[in-house]
């Protein structure tokens, strides 16, 4: 996935006669700070930023930003590095890849929603505002396991096709238009009503090796209503000892992975309990759907 702008994940000071110094910091920049255009050029790269700051040959720059759903100006004036090169003292990141699963493919609509949750920088845990992206297979190669307190997570190789293109990366998951052949969709299921949801066994698909999923048994032990914190409609414990004994519980890369109850797609685990890994959250599949349908229309 490529961002709409730079995003600000670390700052580089330096150190002079009179002191350390940063023109980053001196503009007011910080840290989660998405900088859309520099010295009136779109930035949409690390590229753009840096053939920016070159223009002034060291005079002020305007620096048009994005925090909190605002947009600012700041007057930034690089230093030069020892090879002439201008700097503003800080490291910006224009890309994100990982490994996630795929909730659901609607293969009528040509939409697909994964992950449950958006996609945020590693660093600043900003949202990822997306430019664009795609999906790609993953072959997973292996399983760091979880245990109380620390994060398990999968592994493993990204292959070259492309299923589908990113559209919105949103607080209640990654969607998209699916470009894939319809064969590859997998089971087709009914999506439950949120008020299909129940307490007790449901199972939890996802894939621990190769690419094929595998189907393992959970218990939903609280069904919300629905509220604001979607990405926490359920709350869920595996009680599978074979997804135990392999992983500790929910680990890095299962977001997104279907929750099925009574034949029907309820919901996709979102997050876990990093202290007791074997309990974590849930969407509503009902949820997804929804928005999957607003991101494609």
């Amino acid at each position: 996935m490529f961002s709409d702008g730079a995003l600000v994940v670390a700052f580089a000071d330096r150190y002079s006669a009179s002191g350390r110094e940063n023109p980053a910091k001196e503009a007011g920049l910080r840290l989660g700070d998405l900088i859309i255009s520099a010295a009136g050029r779109p930035v949409h790269s690390n590229d753009d930023l840096s053939a920016a700051l070159q223009t002034g040959q060291g005079s002020a720059v305007t620096i048009l930003y994005r925090r909190g759903g605002h947009e600012y100006t700041a007057q930034l004036t690089p230093w030069a590095d020892a090879s002439g090169v201008y700097k503003a003292g800080l490291w910006v990141r224009d890309s994100s890849a990982g490994i996630g699963t795929l909730t659901f493919v609607d293969p009528v609509a040509g939409t697909f929603a994964g992950l449950g949750h958006p996609i945020s920088d590693v660093d600043t845990g900003a949202d990822f505002t997306l430019l664009s992206g795609e999906i790609v297979p993953v072959t997973v190669t292996g399983v760091r396991s979880a245990s109380p307190g620390t994060a398990g997570e999968l592994r493993g190789e990204f292959l070259s096709d492309i299923l589908g293109i990113v559209t919105g990366n949103d607080a209640t998951g990654l969607y998209g238009r699916w470009t894939a052949p319809a064969q590859n969709v997998g089971t087709m299921l009914p999506i439950a009503a949120p008020g299909e949801v129940h307490t007790g066994d449901a199972e939890l698909w996802t894939t621990l090796s190769g690419r094929t999923a595998q189907h393992y048994t959970v218990r939903i032990e609280r069904v919300g209503s629905g509220g604001q914190d979607s990405n926490r409609d359920l709350t869920l414990r595996i009680t599978d000892p074979a997804l135990l004994s392999a992983t500790g519980g929910i680990v890095q890369g299962m977001s997104g992975s279907p929750l099925v109850q009574d034949g029907k797609l309820v919901g996709a685990v979102t997050h876990v309990l990093v202290g007791t890994p074997a309990k974590g959250y849930g969407i509503f599949a009902d949820t997804m759907l929804k928005m999957a349908e607003t991101y494609n229309q």
